[in-house]
């Protein structure tokens, strides 16, 4: 990089994927969450999940090499089988929220990449749901943190209607340059407040702001919190969860805002997302022709129909069925509560997993009979992650495919109709040759 090119702050875009994957469950859960259902359509006729989407999106904007992602590690795999290797991905041991994961990235950035303290984070929800022209936005971002001498940017979208599942910004009513300053925030106002501040001239708030790399370390240094990487990691999982919007970006007093006048949109429920849907049915089902407004999404092998109902949405996985009206679907995160459930459904790196059946006694479960898909060229490994406390011994049945099994240094050959012995606390590797569907038994 020449001097020229080292006088301009680079600008790093920091992806977050999180989400508990409540509102939209039964696809989403607390590893598969929204980002990751293949239900957009990518202009070409094929489904693609809002991750390919806004990864794609970067990629043709000419960010490609700017992109990082912060997940927790359960997502490493599920990320991969998503957009490849090329983007690098930071993981969290634990949830610690938004603060925590923008910490661990710029601790990331300064410790491990060593980059310059003047260049610039941007920060960017991984379910961003915009228009191309939007990223051109981004280019505007170091330009605006100079000329306003303001400590973060925030970009903010006009409202279409008064809305109160949205924060909103206040920016004072002069522009300059391209942006305004930010008068004050907003959170979630009641629909009577939200029509107030759409007449005051508020912008929704879309969770993407910008500041630079010193403005983030100097907080983690006034929290008492360590600028090393290695140093946070190792504190993470002891850390409290904490909101970066609510306890310092809506809190600076001196910030900008840039207005976004397109397309923005957070498709946080089943009403949101079906909006943005070509297909009225997905899997394998039915709607009569008297259906109308509704939407199945299937992904179980046996068929749903669906008769004469308007505004339904019917979504069926191995994680449950829902039936709901669309305008009330979002309750389902109330039906859910806090409680954790084991996932049904898993992507990995290599393929994927659907819990068929669990056997569970009082002190949890002792069997778990699943189906794997291993896609061709691809390797699954088994035994290494497993904990030592709870170890299973497994029977792999093998449906379809050829593949070769290393287990005990020893190779084979597999296909179609052998059975494997895995025991428990052993590695085996598996080669799939061909796409292989197997029937796995885990006991204890």
């Amino acid at each position: 990089m020449n001097s020229e090119d080292r006088s301009r702050p680079k600008l790093n875009i920091i992806l977050l994927s999180g989400g508990s994957g409540k509102r939209l469950w039964p696809l989403s859960n607390d590893i598969r969450s929204k980002a990751f259902l293949k239900l957009l359509d990518n202009g070409r006729g094929e489904r693609e999940s809002m991750i390919q989407r806004v990864t794609r999106q970067l990629k043709s904007a000419g960010f490609a090499s700017d992109v990082t992602i912060v997940a927790h590690e359960s997502q490493q795999e599920m990320i991969r089988s998503h957009i490849g290797k090329h983007i690098p991905i930071i993981p969290e041991p634990a949830k610690r929220g938004t603060f925590t994961a923008i910490a661990l990235a710029a601790t990331y950035l300064h410790s491990v990449r060593k980059t310059d303290h003047e260049d610039h984070l941007c920060i960017l929800p991984v379910d961003l749901f915009v228009q191309g022209p939007f990223y051109q936005l981004l280019r505007q971002i170091p330009g605006v943190l100079e000329r306003s001498q303001g400590e973060m940017v925030f970009i903010g979208t006009r409202p279409h209607f008064p809305s109160t599942q949205f924060g909103y910004i206040l920016p004072q009513k002069t522009e300059d340059s391209g942006y305004m300053r930010v008068s004050r925030f907003y959170e979630k106002p009641d629909t009577e407040k939200a029509a107030e501040l759409i007449q005051e001239g508020a912008l929704w708030n879309c969770g993407i702001f910008a500041f630079t790399l010193q403005f983030i370390l100097d907080i983690l240094l006034e929290n008492g919190l360590p600028i090393e990487y290695e140093d946070l990691l190792e504190r993470y999982e002891r850390l409290p969860e904490r909101n970066f919007e609510k306890e310092i970006a809506e809190k600076t007093n001196n910030a900008a805002v840039i207005a976004h006048d397109e397309e923005w949109n957070d498709l946080g429920g089943w009403e949101s997302l079906m909006d943005h849907m070509k297909e009225s049915l997905i899997g394998p089902g039915e709607l009569s022709a008297d259906c109308t407004n509704s939407q199945v999404i299937n992904e179980l092998s046996l068929p749903i129909r669906v008769i004469g109902l308007n505004g339904v949405i019917v979504a069926a996985s191995a994680d449950g069925i829902l039936v709901a009206d669309k305008k009330v679907s979002s309750r389902i995160k109330d039906m859910l509560g806090n409680d954790p459930d084991s996932p049904g459904y898993e992507e990995k790196s290599w393929g994927s997993r659907t819990v068929l059946d669990r056997h569970s006694t009082p002190d949890g479960p002792n069997s778990i009979t699943s189906k794997l898909k291993v896609v061709a060229g691809h390797v699954l490994i088994v035994g290494k992650e497993e904990d030592s406390r709870c170890l299973w011994n497994k029977v792999w049945i093998i449906l379809n495919g050829k593949g070769k099994l290393t287990l005990n240094r020893v190779q084979r050959l597999v296909s179609s109709g052998d059975v494997l012995r895995l025991p428990a606390g052993r590695s085996a590797i598996l080669h799939a040759f061909s796409d292989m569907e197997l029937l796995e038994v885990k006991s204890r």
